[in-house]
């Protein structure tokens, strides 16, 4: 058996790698000489081939041919989305690796030194992308953070930085499909600083560009976003890098389209087209086709640009033909169902968009087929005028979107059409008020509201927090519910990734094997669902709160009647795009329905502009012009809006739960003010909020009413000089002595070693609301002894708490980051999630000793006079109020109760 390379291919890689060449020249002279001769010259590496013993030049090859082949392998059943057999042919390569021992030459040892840890560098890196396409997101994360150490420890301390880079990308973009956008950036920015400083011989670099614009993008920096996809498309031209020019092109054209710059959008999609015609890449070429043609769609005007945008399609639909690619096909015949719907022909467009769902269906591509189904609904209700069909269109998207879980993100690249992002629960709920059908229309709210707590547990925090619960079964759902989640994303990005390949795939496979290669991962995934299911189903019975942390289950008008007593009535709220919706149910049903014209941008404008003027701190006299024209009169018109046209219903009760959507979680409901009764609408009921009926109900059923101990923490940092006060008041309050830590003594960790079960949890301090990164939210105090750093969102997902009441006597604690789902990401899921009842909590920045007055009165109200939490909420605002210079809803207002109100 013969050397099966040769040292000319070995000069052309070192003359590229300038980490090698930086660690040979920090080798002693005679070393350097001794390990370029052998990789340099061929007669020299002959010669110490043929020294070796017959035993061991086999094995020198053989390890030798596996270190080269077995890595392709692996990258080649990767791109298959075959990630169990690329993990193990990846563990087999780490094997190999490790299998060298001393070779008895220093110079060769030093080497070996160098190029085994960046080979065991890359291949953690690409293992760390099979464990997250497994649902491995914890190994995954080892993985790229084992490749960034190697990288970082090359070659005795000579950096790598190619090596440093590649690693920083994948850590980068594994950060990034958390969500974790700032701790992407970082890594992703750091990989950029060091490729800037080598010759980047894998040519990282419009990969990192592109990442970063996506990155961007996602994060809503969209100008940013174009700025890196514009770096990376002079890049790929610069190195005439063909095939990743033309991802770089449909990128930047993305974004153009985002911003609504549709015609520089087709001038960029032109160029991708004519860069995929010349490398031969079919698939970026009728990719390119599809989204000139969605954006020549947007700004159409007449007859005859439909006619040339479905000749544009035409020649799409003949590629994808050509290549056998069913995802292609799906998306680029939704793409002509919209041209034919512009076109009037309404039976045309329904059989397109069937198909592309059909299609969608057989591939298991269940997002894509979600979003069809939508703008299906859309055609039949808005071009047929089949309102049936389209709310059946509508449910399908709904199961299959509520089935996925976990938010599967957009694909980038991809350009959607504008209704096609339309949210299928708005559509649904607006047809079915418009049908007379309220009840039904009520439950699809409550499905919109209750995905958040779900999602967030399933995606974000599976493998960051301590799910807290010890049940084995739970445990074993929970795996499952991640293999479930794992196998669906799999199939997703087996699909779509053929429209994004950098090289063209095999074109030979012919259509039937094209979709017969998705059966084994269909195969598993429905076994894994019925797993799940049956796990689900045992674990319901026995511990109803731990199966809905695993699956929403949807509250219907029957449950919801349950949870309201004879004097209780439930506001819903549900805000689309043109219309403002509001279900207001009773212990005996719906009891009145209101819909409002109000655009989602003119409502927001309008509590955004109230609230700036409430917490207008220059502006706190209740006699000021600036107050009654900013804060008092639009209070009275939003009540005439919103309460008036109810109120007869409402008044006959004694409560009133208020369960906001979107930006309305925003808004103090309380503070309204009737002007025909001269009162505040929390003068005539009393009022608690719930981000759902179904969080709501699940609070009641904790049943956790005790009032009797009671731990206190308080912590000034110099500008709280009434938050000791505050404790010194509510300490009179409490018959059994509450139990308080102030100031440095002032740790969350202390909940956990309590002798006695607690009953409320007061914590008086600072508190602060990252709107741009919710899960760094927090309070400041730290969560353990040892630790100087505040309490944020993912360590109250670490606690068990199981007490009736916690108040946070803290900044903006109720506030949270919202989307179009109702997500809502903040302290108040958090706490929620820990196991409280019921929270306290504020909307806006509080005044320090107002709220020392307003704390002391609500406890002493609910501690003292055994009155419900609503109604102590109720007293300690009008006993604020009565005070002459707390007349301002700023100081008394700012406080909510949520969840169980007794």
């Amino acid at each position: 058996m013969g050397i099966f390379f040769s040292t000319k291919d070995i000069k052309e890689l070192l003359s590229k790698d300038t980490g090698f060449a930086t660690f040979l020249n920090s080798l002693p002279s005679e070393q350097k000489q001794q390990v370029e001769l052998l990789l340099t010259d061929q007669a020299y590496l002959d010669t110490a081939f043929s020294l070796l013993p017959d035993e061991l030049k086999d094995k020198v090859c053989t390890i030798f041919a596996d270190l080269l082949q077995v890595p392709q392998q692996a990258m080649g059943l990767y791109k298959e989305c075959r990630f169990k057999e690329a993990r193990a042919l990846l563990h087999k390569t780490i094997e190999l690796y490790s299998s060298w021992n001393n070779t008895g030459l220093p110079a060769l040892n030093n080497a070996l030194g160098f190029v085994i840890p960046r080979a065991l560098s890359l291949i953690h890196a690409i293992l760390g992308d099979v464990e997250w396409s497994l649902g491995k997101v914890a190994k995954s994360r080892e993985h790229h953070e084992k490749a960034l150490e190697l990288a970082e420890s090359i070659g005795q301390g000579i950096r790598d930085l190619d090596t440093c880079a590649k690693a920083l990308l994948g850590l980068g973009t594994h950060f990034w499909h958390l969500g974790e956008f700032q701790k992407a950036l970082d890594a992703c920015h750091k990989a950029l600083e060091y490729i800037e400083q080598s010759k980047d011989q894998w040519n990282s670099l419009p990969k990192i560009l592109t990442t970063l614009s996506v990155i961007y993008a996602d994060a809503g920096q969209i100008e940013t976003a174009v700025d890196y996809a514009i770096r990376a498309v002079d890049v790929c031209i610069q190195r005439d890098q063909g095939d990743t020019l033309g991802v770089a092109l449909n990128n930047l054209a993305t974004l153009y389209a985002q911003e609504g710059n549709t015609d520089e959008a087709i001038e960029t999609l032109n160029q991708a087209v004519l860069v995929a015609q010349n490398t031969g890449n079919l698939r970026q070429e009728a990719l390119a086709l599809n989204n000139m043609a969605t954006c020549m769609l947007i700004c159409s005007e007449d007859e005859t640009q439909l006619e040339d945008i479905a000749n544009v399609l035409g020649w799409a639909l003949d590629i994808t033909n050509d290549i056998s690619s069913p995802s292609l096909e799906a998306l680029v015949t939704g793409t002509l169902g919209r041209v034919y719907q512009a076109r009037g022909e309404t039976e045309k467009a329904t059989g397109a968009f069937l198909k592309a769902a059909r299609i969608y269906r057989n591939l298991g591509m269940r997002t894509s087929e979600s979003e069809i189904l939508t703008d299906l609904a859309m055609h039949l209700r808005d071009h047929v005028g089949d309102i049936e069909g389209a709310i059946q269109a509508c449910r399908k998207a709904i199961e299959i979107r509520e089935g996925i879980r976990g938010h599967l993100k957009s694909e980038a690249h991809r350009i959607s059409y504008a209704e096609a992002s339309a949210d299928p629960y708005e559509l649904i709920v607006g047809w079915l008020i418009e049908r007379g059908s309220a009840e039904e229309a009520l439950e699809y709210m409550e499905r919109a509201k209750s995905r958040a707590l779900v999602d967030l547990l399933a995606m974000k925090l599976v493998d960051q927090v301590s799910v807290g619960l010890d049940s084995d079964a739970f445990q074993k759902a929970l795996d499952l519910l991640v293999e479930v989640e794992a196998l669906r994303r799999n199939i997703e990005k087996m699909a779509r990734e053929q429209e994004f390949l950098e090289e063209p795939a095999d074109s030979n496979r012919s259509r039937g094997e094209n979709e017969l290669f998705f059966d084994p991962m269909l195969e598993e995934l429905e076994e894994k669902e019925r797993l799940l299911e049956s796990a689900y189903s045992r674990i319901r019975s026995i511990d109803p709160d731990s199966a809905s942390l695993l699956r929403v289950q949807v509250i219907n008008l029957d449950n919801i009647k349950k949870i309201l007593d004879k004097d209780s009535v439930l506001l819903e709220l549900f805000q689309g795009q043109d219309r403002l919706y509001l279900v207001l149910t009773g212990s005996e049903g719906i009891v009145g329905l209101h819909s409002i014209k109000l655009s989602e941008q003119d409502a927001w404008e309008q509590v955004r502009s109230i609230l700036f003027a409430i917490r207008h701190t220059a502006y706190l006299d209740i006699r000021d012009h600036e107050f009654l024209r900013e804060v008092h009169l639009p209070l009275i018109e939003l009540f005439d809006l919103l309460i008036a046209p109810l109120q007869s219903r409402i008044s006959h009760h004694k409560r009133l739960f208020i369960s906001p959507h979107l930006f309305w979680h925003y808004f103090p409901f309380h503070a309204l003010y009737d002007k025909g009764n001269a009162a505040y609408l929390c003068d005539q009921i009393e009022m608690g909020y719930c981000p759902s009926a179904s969080v709501l109900g699940l609070c009641l059923s904790k049943n956790r009413l005790g009032r009797e101990n009671a731990v206190i923490f308080a912590r000034d940092n110099g500008d709280l000089p009434h938050v000791y006060e505050e404790v010194e008041l509510l300490e009179k309050v409490f018959d059994s002595p509450p139990r308080i830590y102030k100031a440095d003594q002032s740790v969350i960790s202390h909940l956990s070693t309590q002798d006695s079960p607690v009953d409320m949890i007061h914590i008086a301090c600072h508190g602060r609301f990252d709107p741009d990164q919710p899960f760094l939210s927090g309070i400041d105090i730290p969560p353990e002894e040892a630790q100087d750093r505040w309490t944020y969102l993912l360590d109250l997902f670490a606690l068990h708490l199981d007490c009736n009441l916690v108040t946070l006597s803290a900044c903006e604690s109720a506030l949270s980051q919202l989307t179009r789902a109702d997500e809502l990401i903040g302290l108040a899921r958090g706490l929620f999630s820990a196991g409280a009842a019921s929270l306290i909590l504020s909307l806006w920045q509080v005044a320090d000793k107002s709220t020392s007055y307003f704390m002391e009165n609500f406890y002493w109200h609910y501690v003292k006079n055994h009155n419900t939490k609503t109604r102590a909420l109720q007293l300690a605002m009008q006993a604020v109020r009565a005070k002459k210079e707390y007349a301002h809803p700023y100081f008394w207002a700012p406080f909510v109760v949520m969840g169980d109100w007794r």
